[in-house]
């Protein structure tokens, strides 16, 4: 598997909390104080093994009244956010994470029913890559935003593996596709100037 292409989502879109915090805790149901204290721990434990996370996934994938300035304050260069809704907001890209682009909705029965259209069962890789394609079209359609999530401890098979090149071979062959990495989307003037909405969250 190559690690060099354009994606939407990288390994620098971490859980914030899950390293010095409490990876549990829900953001937007903290305090401001609170919220910042968790951050805090997660860049010293971070910065103690020299690492500078770009961009994040809050925990919950959602948004506090607070957030949005915290993370921008701390330099994040975007934030990738549960349900379809995309935008700057404050300065700050968010990209969207829409569960239907979540491996793990595909190769886990607890996650099956969030797929769209929802599931019982896991599916193959290739039921996966069927799955992303159809959405790229329908996002192409709407001329929205789409981003995709890969867990590498679950790309344990060469199959699952070569879906991944695929789609973005697939991606990056399109001409009516910007496939870029999270880092791009932040420093584009090219991404849209639209309202970030909130989607309800699947769960």
């Amino acid at each position: 598997m190559r690690f060099d292409a354009p994606a939407f989502h990288s390994a620098e879109l971490v859980q914030v909390g899950a390293v010095g915090g409490d990876a549990s805790a829900e953001t937007h149901r903290l305090s401001p104080q609170e919220a910042r204290a968790t951050l805090e721990q997660t860049l010293a434990a971070y910065d103690a093994l020299e690492l500078r996370l770009a961009g994040a996934r809050p925990p919950g994938g959602l948004l506090g009244e607070h957030t949005v300035g915290l993370y921008r304050d701390a330099c994040f260069g975007h934030l990738s956010l549960a349900g379809d809704g995309w935008g700057p907001a404050d300065g700050v890209p968010l990209l969207p994470d829409a569960w239907q682009d979540v491996d793990d909705y595909y190769y886990f029965p607890r996650f099956a029913s969030l797929r769209v259209p929802p599931g019982t069962t896991p599916v193959r890789p290739r039921g996966l890559l069927a799955a992303h394609l159809d959405h790229v079209e329908r996002t192409v359609t709407a001329g929205g935003c789409t981003s995709f999530v890969f867990h590498v401890s679950w790309t344990d098979t060469p199959q699952r593996a070569e879906v991944i090149d695929e789609l973005l071979d697939r991606l990056t062959d399109d001409p009516r596709v910007w496939c870029a990495s999270p880092a791009d989307v932040g420093y584009s003037a090219d991404f849209p100037a639209v309202h970030h909405r909130d989607a309800p969250p699947a769960w």
